[in-house]
């Protein structure tokens, strides 16, 4: 065991809100209304049934009758016309939202009134669970309110939280009874209820809606905080009397410069946690990558004394770490790994794993699927994301499969060019993290675009290839390269006061495993500082600081992954968020 501090100093020291409305929508999807954007044309497989294709679209059987009369008896190799919906109104999940009320009148059924008042046959049966198929004459029924999503510009929702009154709300928000009932017409004379939901203009507001909270501004429960750091700095390996093997070690990016990138990202963050009054005890210990270093560790350091704990580094240091700490609920954070590690009820992964960035981009695909008519689709997936391809494969049925030479890791021009449409939007979906494939497919697309023939590039996972020089960022930004990601790098004034001090301090400009260093330590300590212990600290619900976002929610085999991430698109010269509702699809 080696507690490395002091050397790590001599080598490094010198030189809350989110829009009701979307989490709504990503919880509950689409409703259908009147309102068609347009038609896609369904060809119908073996076997398929009426009833397999209506929940494809999510889509009434009635619905698909109605525009394709022939439809009640399909065989295979029919097409089909289905509708497609303007993103309008949603779909809401509970009944104590505002609704309005309706008395059955005769030959009237659930779908008359549904197309009566554009809502979906589900918004109506989930809102009166209690109704059947038939309605007796007289009966109320509650007709969910819609929500017109253009006044997502100008209006934020607001769901009821228990307990909650008016003058709280009026603290919280800065508004006052009389201007919430004047937008809310069916609160006059009512009184609050858990779950309602409330539409607030937004110049009324005394806060920044799209501004997460870092939590520094919070009243502090525990202002001394002790933690442990656990990284493979291998410091014994480096030989410190040898100028030139310590500037290549160092030079070079293995796991004693990214560990010691990390541990500078963490004093920087011990900085600005002393300024705003919090006393950070950090030990640091070497594991050497080496499971006989852990197990050494965990016999002679008494790791109960700890507020929490970062690290192992590695999958397989951190598991065997964190079967220990669960006997005695501690809590431990994996820092950098985005593989997904079997951990235990105290133990958390920071970085999105490749399942959450997944979920994330696919939302995305769905809303591009319900704006675009009949896109051209092309997916082009090696071996190893076969199952990503057969997802595909599912939503988009007239998709083209491309599979690269499993040699070359290539595709040939003319077999991109040929399907590539002209006036259409043309999406490709590049599955894999294999280099060669990335770079001939990105500037391979960046030719074949035109004026008349628009490309956009997604993918379900961002390899770090995409860094590599050979990569343009210009092709990238012709062709709309969109992914989902675990950080977004922009340069606001933040950022880059942060890049100075980091610099004057370290001699010389920080990377993104120093970024994550301070982001990561400013985020466990101040949700210790708040709630006492970090396992409290999770229901504070998700904080933002300079590339990253924490939002943790427990997985299926009960440790706790960080389920916050953006979807991020390259635009000509520049890399944007793209944000729930806001797509930039022009």
């Amino acid at each position: 065991m080696i507690l490395v501090q002091s050397l790590l100093q001599q080598l490094s020291g010198s030189k809350i809100f989110t829009l009701l409305m979307i989490f709504i929508c990503c919880c509950n999807g689409l409703a259908q209304n009147d309102d068609i954007s347009h038609f896609i044309i369904h060809k119908v497989k073996k076997n398929e049934t009426l009833g397999q294709i209506a929940i494809r679209y999510n889509i009434d059987k009635d619905k698909i009758i109605e525009f394709n009369p022939h439809a009640e008896e399909i065989k295979r190799k029919d097409k089909l016309k289905i509708p497609r919906y303007k993103l309008t109104n949603l779909i809401y999940k509970s009944d104590s939202i505002p609704s309005l009320a309706h008395n059955v009148k005769s030959n009237e059924t659930l779908y008359s009134i549904s197309k009566k008042y554009g809502i979906s046959l589900d918004s109506l049966k989930k809102l009166n669970p209690k109704i059947g198929d038939t309605l007796p004459i007289g009966v109320k029924l509650k007709i969910p309110e819609k929500i017109n999503l253009i006044d997502s510009n100008n209006y934020f929702f607001y769901k009821v939280k228990p307990k909650e009154g008016f003058y709280s709300l009026q603290k919280k928000l800065g508004v006052n009874r009389s201007e919430i009932e004047k937008h809310n017409p069916s609160l006059i004379n009512e009184v609050l209820k858990e779950g309602m939901i409330l539409k607030i203009p937004k110049y009324l507001l005394n806060f920044d809606l799209n501004e997460k909270s870092n939590f520094s501004d919070s009243t502090f429960l525990k202002k001394s905080i002790k933690l442990a750091l656990l990284a493979p700095f291998r410091i014994s390996e480096i030989k410190l009397d040898s100028a030139d093997q310590l500037f290549k070690t160092l030079s070079e990016k293995n796991l004693t410069t990214i560990s010691i990138d990390f541990y500078n990202g963490m004093t920087a963050a011990l900085d600005s946690l002393k300024n705003l009054g919090l006393s950070i005890n950090l030990e640091v210990f070497d594991t050497k990558n080496q499971i006989l270093e852990v197990e050494k560790l965990l016999n002679e350091i008494d790791f109960k004394s700890f507020d929490l704990i970062i690290g192992p580094f590695t999958p397989k240091n951190f598991e065997r770490f964190a079967k220990s700490m669960a006997i005695i609920k501690k809590p431990l954070i994996s820092p950098l790994t985005l593989n997904n590690i079997s951990g235990s009820s105290s133990s958390f992964n920071s970085i999105p794993d490749k399942q959450i960035l997944s979920n994330h981009i696919s939302k995305y695909i769905n809303e591009i699927d319900s704006l675009y008519e009949n896109p051209c689709v092309i997916v082009i997936a090696d071996n190893n994301n076969l199952e990503t391809e057969s997802k595909l494969k599912k939503q988009f049925q007239l998709a083209e499969l491309i599979r690269p030479d499993q040699d070359f890791d290539f595709i040939k021009p003319n077999d991109i060019d040929s399907l590539l449409t002209p006036n259409r939007e043309n999406l490709v979906f590049l599955e894999t993290d294999k280099l060669n494939l990335i770079s001939s497919m990105t500037s391979m697309l960046n030719a074949q675009k035109r004026i008349d023939r628009q490309v956009q590039l997604i993918t379900h996972y961002r390899s770090p290839n995409y860094d590599d020089i050979n990569i343009s960022k210009k092709h990238l930004g012709n062709i709309k390269f969109t992914f989902p990601s675990y950080f977004f790098e922009k340069k606001d004034s933040i950022l880059i006061k942060f890049e100075n001090n980091y610099s004057n301090k370290f001699g010389k400009n920080p990377n993104r495993i120093s970024i994550k260093g301070y982001d990561l330590t400013m985020d466990v300590a101040l949700r210790i500082a708040i709630a006492d212990n970090f396992l409290d600290a999770i229901n504070l619900g998700e904080s933002k600081y300079l590339l990253h976002n924490f939002n943790y929610s427990k997985k299926h085999d009960n440790s706790f992954g960080n389920y916050s991430s953006f979807l991020v698109q390259h635009q000509q010269d520049t890399i944007v968020e793209i944000v729930p509702r806001k797509l930039h699809l022009k």
